[in-house]
């Protein structure tokens, strides 16, 4: 990873809105239990900031058209327990890999908010150091009454030029985060570096020997799930051959042949083939 972060202060308008949408949904005091927002959100704001346009009208379509949330992030569980201490929540759920809340009842900033509760770190830069992709390495933070941006200093680059730059291979997800940046951030294309084609590449091996880390487990079985997310991710870019070959005898696809009948048609079993090596025939076809 090639990392350097620059520090911004948010202007006062900016700030504002920030404060609108914080109170809106219940996280106003958020940044006195040492509580900080990345990834989306402020990427969002960075977004509306850089192109002079309205932050509070570019944050509404990120919630509700993108269904985008903010992701809020902490060095220990403890933080979060002191949060959520004594608060009326109205929804509250748990997923994976954070604690889900919402104010459904706010039409203008109403959004789901997720508090990481897997994952800490101790500082700002080991959050932004732990995402996959470096268009969304963006924090935020409040120091006394003003709100400040951290970024990577090559995010605002890549978002400009609408190309997706992949630092690491972090989680099981990232193909099916890979899709969603193409069909709802606007993303045309992967970037050529070396740290993209390394993170694709480290991600089909830990597929193909099936070795992520056990906090992953609790998603269910990874290898169905990575069949669904690679044939999705395949159609999206297309991977290489070489790409391919790392996954020569992981999926098998069922080969199914329609039978018409009397009444109707069933469908009989012909037999299998694999899926990556499918996936390289058809290249020269």
């Amino acid at each position: 990873m090639n990392n350097h972060y620059i520090k911004e202060k948010l202007p006062e308008d900016i700030r504002d809105t920030i404060n609108n949408i914080l109170r809106a949904n219940n996280l106003h005091d958020m940044f006195d239990y040492n509580l900080w927002i990345a990834g989306g959100f402020p990427r969002m704001i960075q977004y509306a900031k850089l192109n002079n346009l309205d932050t509070s009208e570019c944050l509404k379509r990120y919630f509700h058209e993108a269904r985008g949330d903010i992701d809020i992030f902490s060095s220990s569980v403890y933080e979060i327990d002191r949060f959520f201490q004594n608060r009326v929540c109205e929804f509250l759920y748990h997923s994976p890999f954070a604690i889900n809340m919402s104010n459904k009842y706010d039409v203008n900033y109403g959004v789901n908010i997720q508090f990481v509760n897997k994952f800490f770190y101790n500082s700002f830069e080991s959050c932004l150091n732990s995402f996959d992709f470096t268009n969304c390495k963006y924090l935020l933070y409040k120091d006394k009454e003003d709100y400040f941006l951290l970024k990577d200093s090559r995010a605002d680059f890549y978002n400009k030029e609408n190309s997706l730059n992949i630092d690491i291979c972090v989680s099981p997800l990232m193909p099916q985060r890979i899709v969603k940046y193409f069909n709802k951030h606007n993303i045309q294309s992967l970037t050529d570096t070396s740290e993209t084609k390394k993170s694709i590449e480290e991600y089909l091996f830990k597929v193909a020997s099936d070795s992520w880390d056990d906090k992953f487990k609790i998603m269910g079985s990874l290898s169905e799930i990575a069949s669904t997310y690679i044939k999705n991710l395949h159609s999206k870019i297309r991977l290489s051959d070489i790409q391919l070959s790392i996954l020569i005898g992981k999926f098998t696809d069922h080969k199914y042949v329609k039978i018409h009948g009397s009444y109707g048609f069933h469908l009989e079993y012909v037999g299998s083939t694999d899926w990556a090596s499918d996936q390289i025939k058809n290249s020269f076809v």
